[in-house]
């Protein structure tokens, strides 16, 4: 699905031309982008921060869905948070998450330790 499709769902039709929805949407756009950079990085592990960047995308769209301004999207970001909600479920089953908390864990684990060992 195209951003153009996904932009008419939120909208609901809306008409993009008028400058009113388009700020709206690129609001709501905001939100998803910015919790995409939150766990996205090229110098180390980021798994961490999933969930967390999760939780901000739902309360940002749910906060945003229940505000009349932004009636002609509620049913898309209901859709979208309840989307969000189904994936942050499946991370408590997912072996991938639970080994990447581990891990990040033993690295702070090691740091406070070399850190209390070397003074």
């Amino acid at each position: 699905m195209g951003t153009g499709q996904i932009i008419h769902k939120l909208t609901g039709g809306l008409s993009l031309y008028c400058p009113l929805s388009s700020q709206l949407i690129h609001r709501v756009e905001q939100h998803a982008d910015n919790a995409q950079q939150a766990f996205s990085s090229d110098t180390g592990p980021s798994l961490h921060l999933a969930l967390p960047a999760l939780e901000g995308l739902h309360k940002a769209w749910t906060s945003r869905s229940n505000s009349p301004k932004y009636s002609p999207f509620h049913a898309g970001l209901a859709a979208a948070t309840n989307k969000i909600q189904e994936y942050y479920e499946k991370s408590a089953e997912c072996d991938a998450y639970i080994i990447g908390m581990s891990r990040l864990l033993s690295s702070i684990v090691c740091c406070f330790c070399s850190y209390m060992f070397s003074t």
